[in-house]
């Protein structure tokens, strides 16, 4: 089973993230949750209620002076009872920001998403968005949780 056999649901914007101490974070939410229905993409069996990862990935043009924790809270909680029935369900958390110029040396396999994602994302990136918010939520595995390492 390849690693991107987990994934249930995923999601792409060029909105710049809030921190969940930001003000208008609830618009954030609102918006968030607009956008994601906009797209038009539906996920079979969502709200999911089994133990979930989340993953999001923050690319930025400019500096990025938001800290990877508050980022992720609002994010997570937009989805509450779209994507999951509630965020307690999450059982692991990968947050990552990084500059669009190492993003662009990363080797990324995106043939598993939808093809609306895919096809976003390589808009963003070519267009060189200031903001790429990336998404994803998938089956918990025991495996995804290690002492050391990488």
């Amino acid at each position: 089973m390849g690693e991107n056999d987990n994934i249930l649901a995923c999601f792409v914007t060029n909105m710049r993230p809030r921190s969940i101490q930001a003000e208008g974070v609830q618009k954030y939410k609102t918006n968030l949750i607009e956008e994601f229905k906009n797209q038009g993409i539906s996920f079979h069996g969502s709200p999911f209620s089994s133990a979930l990862y989340s993953k999001i990935i923050y690319i930025h043009l400019a500096r990025a002076d938001i800290d990877v924790d508050n980022m992720s809270k609002p994010l997570v909680d937009a989805f509450k009872g779209i994507l999951y029935v509630d965020d307690i369900v999450i059982n692991h958390r990968v947050c990552s920001k990084i500059s669009y110029n190492d993003f662009i040396e990363y080797e990324m396999n995106l043939t598993s998403l939808p093809t609306q994602v895919i096809e976003r994302f390589d808009k963003y990136l070519e267009e060189k968005s200031e903001h790429i918010l990336y998404f994803e939520i998938g089956h918990f595995s025991k495996s995804m949780v290690y002492i050391g390492g990488e």
